[in-house]
């Protein structure tokens, strides 16, 4: 039987003498079970959720930013405004995939007076580290109303993206246009950055093109998104039919990834290049074909259920 236990019983022992056998007491806290099991079961549910944003979204009153909904894989910042000397800045879009992010703003002047041609911001600042790759801004103002710019702050990053912080804060400081300096407002916009990955996968099934100089290419994969086409193809091997010096030379001057002529068919008739392009390739040298993957990127991005046609060679890939 316990010290305290035994003196309680006797009864006729002095209280100060209870409480010296009462041991020492740490206060500890705890969590309880079910709760914590419930917190373990929310966060492995929603990993896959958690890396597009949905966790930190609940949390983003937190760090005084707005919501973001997801609509067609494309996240809605809910209420992301400022607005300076007259002059209103929205968060319209965030969208992107693993390793392209891109955020849509629209500027408004208030007073319905049209815009000076050329207008942009003094400085931005985005929040991301994005570690190794890059971020640039464009403005256009296609179909909007002449008191309106659309702006696109585009970050790339060879790591993917969604190891990063999920509460954005962009600022952007003073106006110009041209040699005329219109504010010096700023304008400043949190919110979580929540999107789904905009990568779609586009039926091929070996389709083969030839190109301008008579090569033929076998496209195995294609895979379309905002700021890109990727395909996994056989290329044709130069060193299998050709010396290997006239080879070398033959692939200096006529490189694969520009004899392919890729460009988009969009729903509207238009078509959209591909501004750049670049690709890999390996295999045996006594193989007639190599595999090779080819990579054409975008600028400005440009949204998957726009486009409505691959061309390849003037081969049209439909996007389904």
């Amino acid at each position: 039987m316990k010290a305290l236990t035994l003196y309680q019983l006797i009864g006729d022992v002095d209280d100060k003498l209870v409480a010296e056998a009462r041991p020492e007491r740490k206060h500890r806290r705890h969590i309880r079970p079910l709760l914590l099991a419930a917190v373990i079961a929310l966060l492995l549910a929603g990993f896959a959720e958690a890396t597009q944003g949905s966790i930190s979204n609940l949390f983003a009153p937190l760090f005084r930013s707005s919501r973001t909904e997801i609509i067609d894989n494309i996240g809605r910042p809910v209420s992301a405004s400022a607005t300076a000397d007259g002059y209103t800045l929205n968060a319209d879009a965030v969208f992107g995939d693993r390793h392209h992010l891109t955020v849509a703003f629209t500027l408004t002047r208030d007073d319905g007076e049209p815009l000076p041609l050329g207008v942009d911001f003094d400085d931005y600042f985005d929040p991301l580290d994005y570690g190794s790759g890059s971020v640039q801004m464009h403005w256009d103002r296609a179909g909007l109303p002449e008191n309106q710019m659309r702006y696109l702050v585009e970050i790339e990053s060879e790591l993917p993206l969604f190891f990063f912080r999920r509460h954005a804060h962009f600022a952007f400081q003073g106006l110009s246009a041209d040699e005329d300096h219109l504010s010096d407002g700023s304008w400043e916009l949190a919110f979580t950055l929540r999107y789904r990955d905009a990568t779609v996968n586009v039926p091929v099934d070996d389709i083969t093109v030839t190109d301008e100089l008579g090569w033929t290419y076998t496209i195995r994969k294609v895979q379309l998104s905002p700021f890109s086409v990727t395909m996994e193809l056989d290329i044709p091997n130069y060193y299998y039919t050709m010396e290997e010096e006239e080879a070398r030379s033959y692939g200096m001057e006529h490189n694969w990834t520009h004899l392919l002529n890729i460009s988009l068919r969009m729903k509207d008739g238009s078509e959209s290049p591909s501004v750049s392009n670049g690709g890999q390739s390996g295999g045996a040298l006594n193989e007639p074909t190599l595999k090779a993957t080819y990579h054409g990127q975008f600028d400005p991005p440009v949204p998957p259920d726009e486009v409505e046609a691959i061309i390849v060679c003037g081969t049209e890939i439909p996007v389904k």
